[in-house]
């Protein structure tokens, strides 16, 4: 019971960070620092997963999204030189965002109100990060190489659009 209690603490503080770093993404007034409130954002998601014992899901969240699209998405801001405030907010803008954010959290608890959940934890067996990890670096190990590929080339189509830009 303990164990319960402990972990649904730790939920609920990870979701107000979860939320208070979604809102500070909105907010912020430097583009730069909503980009360091999505990481935050994506590294808060991953510690839900760890709460859901998976290991698996919870290191490709910060790997890939806590990581590499953050990266990408500074890269972008300092590439082609977008840092700095955010233009002027006026109360008809705050108000629509807070209604569209009001009727998006209710589409979303509908569903999680009719939803039986079960009672008891689902136990798991055996240990999944390893077998998801051999099965990527032995049966898919030539699509994981292409993607790779494909995310370098978009780097350096990207360094090379914005020193283009700058010599012109």
């Amino acid at each position: 019971m303990k164990e319960v209690a402990a972990d649904l603490i730790m939920f609920f503080i990870i979701a107000l960070v979860s939320i208070f770093a979604a809102v500070m993404v909105m907010e912020a007034e430097d583009i730069f620092h909503a980009a360091l409130f999505l990481a935050l954002l994506f590294t808060s998601i991953a510690g839900v997963y760890i709460l859901l014992t998976a290991e698996f899901i919870a290191a490709i969240q910060i790997l890939v999204y806590g990581g590499a699209v953050v990266v990408l998405i500074l890269f972008a801001i300092v590439l082609t030189n977008r840092a700095g405030k955010v233009g002027e907010q006026s109360l008809k803008n705050l108000l629509m965002r807070t209604a569209a954010i009001i009727g998006f959290v209710a589409l979303l608890v509908q569903p999680i109100l009719k939803t039986p959940w079960p009672n008891e934890m689902i136990e798991t067996t055996g240990l999944n990060t390893y077998a998801v990890g051999y099965s990527l670096f032995t049966d898919y190990v030539i699509p994981f190489e292409v993607v790779s590929l494909a995310l370098l080339s978009a780097l350096i189509g990207a360094v090379y659009l914005s020193k283009r830009e700058v010599g012109q």
